[in-house]
């Protein structure tokens, strides 16, 4: 049996046979094929009325009927009128399709039973474990205290998008006899593991807690917290604050979130800011929804000496601009340079890089981004303004600059997101039209674990600038079966490699 669901739609040999049974069925009554009669009859006490192999137009099958009732009992002629060959061809046919049926039933069952663990894996979050905090002083409420913890923070972490955290089922699976496999969580690539302790002395208690790359085994943060007389949901949600906040400063966000997390108060608001900052980097129309619908949200919410206020609807418009995804042009470039001008008085060291990218990418003014760009590094120079300047840099063809600043952004950054600073680098010496020189930096990052596929179309790319086929094979599937390169294809790679190769190729090979 054969079903396709399209949009609201269901088609299929499937859907077929049940509209020939809902005719076949009387009034109030109940009929079912063969097949249905197969998996339910041993495991219900329903009684059930065989009426042999009914044709009803192209449909031969099966069929049964649920006796709910005595007077439901009834006799039906076998409306096959073909001969008795015919028939054995039919029920030979039904019992391949039954056999067949079985054993997409049977292998659709294991793929159910594997959905979690393949939604996980699917993930292209970061993910991350959370041990059960360990109970120092072996006294119930001291394992109450732990218990709740570790779950305030499997509840943290699953609320912010750029982690991933197993579902109660994985979880089950990860822990066996109250240890973790090990071997099951490299499958599922978990990368970061939070774990942590709990004790009590009287009315006072000492929290400790970790976050560890498990991959590096590197110690990244941890803390130790000292409470008294404090009620132990006030724990929880401080300490989950304070490892939702290490997740984003040293795997996620990098130390640009610690420079966010003071403009914001509240614990909540700021998570829903980070929420916003994941979508609207994402940079996808739906990605871009969601992300204004955050941002209209909390927006409500901060106060006018917030910066953030008036930096989320301004990055909004950049972003529906850029994307050619604006309904009103002139509207969205008002509320832009409004943005823009309000956060530089408010507090412009958060506000330099909207003002240098719209500088760059509207006005096509390289001095002004540059300008705005080096002054968002001088207010708080971390891995995030240093790719920003460089991504500035590389567009106004400093290269140079660009590869000095981009490795300065590499040694500051967590290891979870540098992928795109390293092909930064790539990509600049690439436009210095240095291509062996980027092709050994580009190989020397693949050997230290960059294997990302927009690092791979890059390098294909970069190949084929050098006329080696062979090699860009290696790294692009679109060229898998080419023998000799056409244009065509040259451009669907430069295209498939994003925004540098596709300026790269505009600016080389297009015909003006």
């Amino acid at each position: 049996m054969i079903l396709l669901l399209k949009g609201e739609n269901l088609y299929g040999d499937g859907v077929n046979i049940a509209t020939r049974l809902k005719t076949l069925a009387q009034p109030n009554g109940i009929s079912i094929s063969k097949s249905i009669y197969e998996l339910i009859y041993k495991k219900t006490s329903l009684e059930f009325n065989d009426l042999g192999i009914q044709q009803i137009k192209e449909n031969s099958f099966h069929v049964y009927d649920i006796v709910l009732e005595p007077t439901q009992k009834r006799n039906l002629k076998n409306k096959d009128n073909t001969s008795d060959k015919n028939v054995k061809f039919s029920i030979a046919a039904f019992c391949f399709c039954l056999l067949i049926a079985g054993f997409l039933f049977v292998t659709l069952g294991q793929q159910e039973t594997n959905q979690p663990e393949e939604l996980f894996l699917d993930s292209k979050a970061i993910k991350m474990i959370v041990v059960e905090f360990r109970n120092l002083s072996y006294e119930a409420e001291t394992l109450n205290l732990a218990q709740g913890l570790t779950q305030a923070i499997r509840t943290k972490l699953s609320n912010y998008e750029e982690v991933s955290v197993p579902s109660e089922e994985v979880r089950n699976k990860l822990f066996k006899n109250g240890k973790l496999d090990e071997k099951f969580a490299e499958k599922l690539g978990i990368s970061h593991a939070v774990s942590g302790s709990v004790q009590k002395s009287g009315t006072s208690w000492r929290i400790t807690a970790e976050l560890a790359d498990k991959i590096s085994s590197e110690l990244l943060w941890s803390k130790t917290a000292d409470f008294k007389d404090t009620d132990a949901l006030a724990i929880q949600d401080e300490i989950s604050d304070e490892v939702l906040a290490s997740t984003m400063t040293k795997i996620t966000m990098g130390e640009d979130a610690e420079l966010d997390r003071v403009v914001f108060s509240s614990s909540s608001d700021f998570l829903d800011f980070m929420n916003w900052r994941s979508n609207w980097l994402t940079r996808t129309p739906e990605s871009l929804i969601i992300a204004e619908k955050l941002s209209a949200n909390l927006t409500t919410k901060l106060s006018d000496e917030n910066v953030y206020k008036y930096l989320m609807p301004g990055w909004n418009a950049f972003a529906r601009l850029r994307r050619n995804l604006a309904d009103d042009e002139v509207a969205d470039k008002e509320l832009l340079y409004s943005s823009i001008e309000k956060s530089l008085l408010l507090n412009p060291g958060y506000a330099h890089n909207l003002a240098g990218l719209t500088a760059l990418i509207f006005e096509k003014d390289c001095q002004k981004a540059g300008y705005h760009l080096e002054e968002f590094v001088k207010a708080g120079k971390n891995s995030n303004r240093y790719r920003q300047l460089g991504y500035v840099l590389i567009t106004c063809d400093d290269q140079d600059n660009a590869i000095k600043h981009l490795n300065v952004a590499l040694r500051l950054e967590p290891n979870a997101k540098n992928a795109e600073i390293k092909q930064m680098i790539i990509a600049a010496h690439m436009f210095k039209k240095d291509f062996s020189k980027a092709l050994i930096v580009g190989e020397n990052f693949i050997k230290q674990g960059l294997k990302d596929k927009s690092t791979q179309n890059l390098m294909a790319f970069i190949y084929l600038l050098q006329d080696d086929l062979q090699n860009a094979k290696v790294y692009s599937s679109v060229l898998k079966e080419t023998k000799e390169l056409n244009s065509e294809e040259f451009k669907e790679v430069a295209s498939l490699c994003g925004y540098f190769c596709s300026t790269f190729y505009k600016d080389n090979y297009e015909i003006k």
